[in-house]
């Protein structure tokens, strides 16, 4: 018989190969044969946030926060702001990447969701500080925090100011095709000048 740990890296590569419906089968199973686990029932929330079950979704993220120790239900809590963000629902995507923040405020991802969530609501101000904090926390993707400032400093016509980021980010990925996109169009707005 395979231990819980084997059984949720077997749960997480079927994640991690997009292999969507497996990933829920196998999660599923998690949740039944390990009831108390909370990885069990976060990964179960996950499976059914990728298929648009929501209610269930969060009925398994609500279940792996209970049995969290409240130190680590960061996890739980970004992926039920996932959840939101899927549905549309930004304003309580925000709710929950914030209280992921709130357990684990070095955590790179959480502000980098946040800053995401913040920037559809047209929060630009707010996104720029969010991105900076995970850009300044130095770990995770900190190319795609540089691509997102280029973005805004694009769509407030600070040019140059957006291309250093672009350029920062092309620094870390030679291959960010988002960032070299935006390299090329403030080129072109900059006439020519890089």
């Amino acid at each position: 018989m395979q231990t819980f740990a084997q059984r949720r890296d077997a749960v997480r590569k079927l994640d991690k190969r997009g292999a969507i419906a497996p990933f829920m089968i196998a999660a599923e199973r998690l949740a039944r044969d390990f009831p108390k686990r909370t990885l069990a029932w976060l990964e179960l929330g996950i499976a059914y946030s990728y298929v648009a079950r929501y209610a269930d979704a969060a009925r398994a993220f609500d279940k792996s926060i209970r049995l969290c120790k409240p130190e680590y239900r960061d996890h739980p809590f970004a992926w039920k702001g996932q959840m939101f963000r899927y549905q549309g629902k930004l304003g309580l995507a925000e709710k929950y990447y914030r209280r992921a923040i709130e357990v684990s405020p070095r955590n790179p991802d959480w502000w980098a969701f946040l800053a995401a969530v913040l920037a559809r609501q047209g929060r630009l101000e707010e996104a720029k500080s969010a991105w900076r904090r995970q850009i300044k926390i130095g770990t995770g993707a900190t190319d795609e925090g540089h691509c997102n400032l280029g973005l805004i400093y694009r769509s407030e016509k600070r040019f140059k100011l957006a291309l250093r980021h672009a350029e920062k980010a092309l620094q870390i990925d030679p291959d960010y095709p988002v960032a070299k996109a935006l390299r090329e169009d403030l080129v072109e707005a900059l006439g020519g000048v890089s």
